[in-house]
């Protein structure tokens, strides 16, 4: 069943189940990531409609990005105190994805890639590096305001 998150302990047997929600067995998943934050272990969620949900405690939607009509290049997951934001790359144009808002987001440097074809975040959350489908590298704050070395 692709509309269900099903839970096992370390020793691999069943302890519980949850619902993603209508919506999301309706669109059905395209992709899953499980991601570690400040409040524990989640799963971010891409539909077929290209929306995203954040599952901890509860499944919740995040905003939807405008114009969105093709599957993301690349995204990640990146937590901060205040909950869990997702980077999303449609080619070279990132938006920074929250529960109320999609934000645009050009990060700072002298180059682009034609797209962002890979992402990381480091350990603690704070630093993110991103690779374009042409070689292009980009290092800098999770929040994308400051650059470290791109090329």
């Amino acid at each position: 069943r692709l509309d269900r998150i099903f839970y096992y302990d370390i020793h691999g047997q069943y302890t519980e189940s949850q619902s993603l929600g209508e919506e999301v067995k309706a669109s059905k998943i395209l992709e899953a990531k499980i991601f570690r934050s400040y409040s524990g272990t989640g799963i971010a969620v891409l539909t077929t409609a290209y929306r995203f949900f954040v599952i901890q405690d509860r499944p919740r939607r995040l905003a939807d990005i405008p114009n969105i009509d093709c599957p993301p290049s690349s995204w990640i997951v990146i937590p901060d105190e205040r909950g869990i934001k997702i980077l999303v790359a449609l080619g070279n144009d990132l938006y920074l994805v929250d529960g109320a808002h999609a934000e645009r987001r050009i990060p700072p440097g002298n180059h682009r890639p034609d797209a962002y074809t890979e992402m990381a975040v480091s350990f603690d959350f704070r630093h993110l590096a991103m690779f374009g489908s042409n070689g292009y590298l980009w290092v800098g704050t999770a929040d994308l305001r400051e650059v470290f070395c791109e090329g």
